[in-house]
C-alpha cells in the first residue's frame, strides 16, 4: 500500500538573503538541484536551463513569501 500527502511545500533556501545575494551556498544549491536531476536521467540537455528556471521561480516565490511572513511576524 502507498500512501502520498500533498501539500504546501516551503523553499528550498529558509533564508530570504540568500535568494537576494549570490553566495556560496545558492551555488551548492543550484549544484544539488544538478546532480539530483543528472541522476534522475539520461538526457542532461536541459539541466542546465531548467535549474536556472526552477531557481529564478524560487527566487520569485521568495519576494512575496517572504514579505508575507515579515507582516505576519509584525502583526503578532
Amino acid at each position: 500500500m502507498f500512501v502520498f500527502k500533498l501539500g504546501q511545500g516551503s523553499l528550498g533556501l529558509e533564508d530570504p538573503d540568500y535568494y537576494n545575494n549570490e553566495t556560496d551556498v545558492t551555488v551548492a544549491y543550484r549544484k544539488f538541484m544538478h546532480d539530483l536531476a543528472a541522476a534522475l536521467t539520461n538526457d542532461t540537455s536541459a539541466i542546465n536551463a531548467d535549474v536556472q528556471d526552477i531557481y529564478a521561480f524560487e527566487r520569485n516565490i521568495s519576494k512575496v513569501e517572504f514579505l508575507v511572513l515579515s507582516i505576519n511576524l509584525r502583526s503578532s
